[in-house]
This record gives structure tokens, C-alpha cells and sequence, in this order.
């Protein structure tokens, strides 16, 4: 795999779903990042201590303690192999079909149910042969017991991680000022000698080609011209990084770009922004007055 198709590959964001059919962007090296995150190794080692205690296997009647959980600890190492070999796929999968949807379960239920097989060969040929448990037959009671501790890390502790890596673009030095209602008053100078850029996660991103930010839970979605992304951060983490001229936020979950060539337009009763081929953005009632003000001072389409 030659470099740029390996970084495409590491750095593309996979096409995923959640067990509620969510959007879950993750790239392999959020994954990488996951496999080292102190959070994420508890959270795995508390449930491999509560399944080797709870012994629902029964590998107890074979093995002694320690042998039972070299066995919990070899079949927690596959599962995790095959949970980085199928990301692997959906991947390569997600750079030469990027309108392709993977839904998280199915993977998972794969994966568990090879590991499963794994697991079930390991243990007869420690035993010799007596292990007599039928680890196949019980799938489906273990596939929905892995599947809810998967839910419940996906849905209550990876939004809380961060695994954001280090991005080595050069950056401009100093703190840029989260803008504030008053700087709208004040036109701002838009041309630069290069190009402006905002850095979410590890990408860099340039000004110039966001459309339209929007806040959904703990992801932000990214209108970008002919592309659409999704990172997990907050609305803050972009507002942090631009000025009043470089766009205008109608509402707390909403930011329209000046490149959107945004008109002030009613639908019913409601005012909104409209950009040409766009969704309508709303406009919250108090932040009326502050749009046509920034419309007044900016708009030069």
C-alpha cells in the first residue's frame, strides 16, 4: 500500500452506524488512539474480570484459575485482532465507496462470532478433549450480552474520550478570541495572503470551503463543498478558532459561512437563512437583530 493511499486510508472517516442507526465517525487511527486510551483498557479489563468471575462458560470445571484466565485473556487479544481487522475493511471499503453504510451490530456480531469459534477450539484442545460446553449454541445469549456492553461504551464513555492526535500543520501562534455579539458592529478585513484554516480533531480544514456547521450531540457536521464530514467535538472547539467575518451563528447549533452567500428569507412566519441549493438555517428570535446586522456589514455577493 503506497503511503498516500495508507494515510487516505488511516485518516478517512468510516461510514458508520450505531446500534440506533446514529452516525458514529471513527477513522483506524481513532482506533489505534481507543486501544490506548486508559479509559478504554478499564473499561475492557473490568468486563474480562467480570466475565472470568462469573465463569459463564464454565471454564472452571476444566481449567485452574490461572489457566482460565490466560484463556479469557487470549480470546479478549482475538477479539480485539478481528475488531481492528474489520475496521481494516470498512475502511478501504469507505475510500472506494464513500456512500457506503456499515452498520456497527454486524460487524460486531462477525467478529464475536469468530472469536467465539476460537475460543470454543481453544478451550477443547487445552482440556483434551473434555470440554464439552456448547459455546456455539449459547451465541445468541452471548452475542446480545457483548452487543449491550458495546452500546453502552459507544453511547456513554467514547463521547467523553478524547482521542484527538497531535496534527502536525503549522498554525498561527497566539490565542484567536471566541467572538462576541459586540465584534459584529465592526467589519473585519477578509483578504489573506493565505489560505484561513480551522483545525477539528486532526484535520485541518479551510474556511474558504466550509458551507455550514451544525451541532449534533456530541459531533459536529461539516458542510463542505461536495463533501460532508462529521467530528466529534463541540460547537465551541470551531467558534474558538474563527472571527465574526468569516461567517454568522443564527442559532446556538447553527453557523452559516459567508462563502454560503447567506439571505435573510421568512418560511411561514419564521425568519431563516437561506444559502442557493441549501437547507434552511434557522434563526433563533433573540439573535434577529445581530444576523441583518452582520448581513448589513458583510454581505458582498
Amino acid at each position: 500500500m503506497g503511503t498516500g493511499l495508507r494515510d487516505k486510508v488511516l485518516s478517512h472517516e468510516m461510514n458508520l452506524r450505531d446500534m440506533f442507526w446514529r452516525p458514529l465517525p471513527m477513522r483506524l487511527t481513532d482506533l489505534v488512539a481507543l486501544f490506548q486510551h486508559k479509559t478504554a483498557l478499564a473499561y475492557i479489563a473490568a468486563i474480562l474480570v467480570a466475565l472470568w468471575a462469573a465463569d459463564p462458560h464454565q471454564f472452571r470445571d476444566h481449567f485452574s484459575l490461572g489457566m482460565t484466565a490466560l484463556v479469557w485473556l487470549l480470546s479478549g487479544a482475538v477479539l480485539i485482532l478481528l475488531k481492528n481487522i474489520s475496521f481494516l475493511s470498512v475502511a478501504l471499503l469507505s475510500v472506494w465507496r464513500p456512500r457506503t453504510v456499515v452498520y456497527l451490530p454486524i460487524l460486531s456480531a462477525y467478529e464475536f462470532f469468530t472469536c467465539i469459534l476460537f475460543t470454543n477450539a481453544l478451550s477443547i484442545w487445552l482440556s483434551d478433549g473434555e470440554f464439552k460446553t456448547n459455546l456455539i449454541g449459547a451465541y445468541p445469549f452471548y452475542l446480545v450480552t457483548f452487543l449491550t456492553f458495546e452500546m453502552i461504551f459507544v453511547q456513554f464513555i467514547l463521547p467523553t474520550l478524547d482521542l484527538g492526535q497531535t496534527d502536525t500543520t503549522e498554525t498561527v501562534t497566539g490565542p484567536i478570541p471566541r467572538p462576541q455579539v459586540k465584534d459584529v458592529l465592526t467589519p473585519q478585513p477578509v483578504a489573506s495572503a493565505t489560505p484561513e484554516t480551522v483545525s477539528l480533531a486532526n484535520r485541518r480544514l479551510r474556511l474558504d470551503n466550509i458551507q455550514l456547521v451544525t451541532s449534533e450531540e456530541h459531533y459536529l457536521r461539516v458542510v463542505l463543498r461536495g463533501e460532508t464530514i462529521l467530528h466529534r467535538c463541540k460547537m465551541s472547539d470551531f467558534l474558538d478558532q474563527i472571527q465574526p467575518h468569516h461567517g454568522v451563528q443564527p442559532h446556538r447549533s447553527w453557523w452559516i459561512s459567508r462563502h454560503a452567500k447567506p439571505t435573510l428569507a421568512k418560511i411561514g412566519d419564521k425568519p431563516h437563512l437561506t444559502m442557493p441549493g441549501g437547507t434552511p438555517v434557522p434563526i433563533a428570535r433573540a439573535r434577529l437583530r445581530d444576523v441583518q446586522t452582520w448581513l448589513d456589514l458583510h454581505r458582498d455577493w
